[in-house]
């Protein structure tokens, strides 16, 4: 089981973006077990999602996808 609190990204291209599954591989990660994601259009663009009061959840596992950016999660 886990949960995220919070996640940090820049984009380091135009476009760049993360997808977080509850799935343990790229083949078993599919739009029903996306837990949340994000993009910036421009690059060095980037924002904070603040989950501090309702966690995002998963208990399969925690596969992260990022495409073009730097993501940086507080979870447990």
């Amino acid at each position: 089981d886990w949960k995220i609190y919070r996640i940090t990204y820049i984009a380091t291209t135009n476009g760049g973006n993360f997808t977080v599954y509850d799935s343990l591989t790229a083949g078993a990660a599919s739009n029903t077990n996306v837990k949340t994601e994000g993009s910036e259009a421009t690059s060095l663009n980037g924002k904070t999602l603040d989950f501090t009061v309702k966690p995002l959840e998963g208990s399969t596992g925690l596969y992260l996808v990022v495409n073009n950016a730097n993501v940086v999660l507080e979870y447990e």
